[in-house]
């Protein structure tokens, strides 16, 4: 358990997804906006939810403290096999991947996620170095990647380091809470 905040409380359990965080007031963003404005009592399952898989515990952290303290419910999980796991019992909202993971890379866990009827329709953000981004963007090289043409191109891919403001905006247009995304 942490304090987190002036105002907010955040329980969270490591590469699950029964993170809670409820705040009773309004948060400060990067840029002094008020963000993460949540009434007290708000229910955990009306949070969206967004899986976040990276090796890096640096990253899992970061980016759990950047989601939660915005209002939402993330799990984590540390490579792709751990991921898919995490991804089928919680079904999330978004799912957050780096490409280059032990175990499993993130483009296979992608594939997997993609082929099953249940996971097909959750939206898939890529979060890693320039290299790997510019290969999922381009259409030819995805292919060589991922021959499987059901398969489509990922939502949205960014790069590493993410820039607040906009993973944020990111994470809002594809979970719902805002105006679509656009394709990189």
């Amino acid at each position: 358990m942490s304090i987190c905040g002036d105002l907010g409380l955040a329980l969270r359990r490591t590469r699950r997804c029964s993170s809670l965080a409820v705040h009773w007031g309004p948060r400060a963003g990067p840029d002094g906006a008020s963000v993460g404005l949540l009434e007290p009592g708000r229910a955990l399952e009306d949070m969206k939810k967004v899986l976040i898989v990276d090796d890096e515990q640096s990253i899992l952290i970061y980016l759990t403290t950047v989601l939660e303290d915005t209002g939402y419910a993330t799990c984590s999980a540390i490579d792709g096999q751990e991921g898919l796991s995490v991804a089928r019992r919680e079904r999330p909202d978004l799912v957050c991947l780096d490409v280059m993971m032990p175990k499993r890379s993130g483009v296979s866990l992608y594939e997997e996620i993609k082929r099953d009827p249940d996971l097909r329709p959750v939206p898939v953000m890529f979060i890693s170095a320039y290299n790997q981004i510019r290969d999922l963007r381009d259409p030819v090289a995805f292919r060589k990647m991922i021959s499987d043409t059901s398969i489509p191109q990922p939502e949205l891919c960014m790069e590493k380091p993410i820039k607040v403001p906009e993973f944020l905006e990111a994470v809002a247009k594809l979970t719902g809470e805002g105006p679509p995304p656009e394709k990189d």
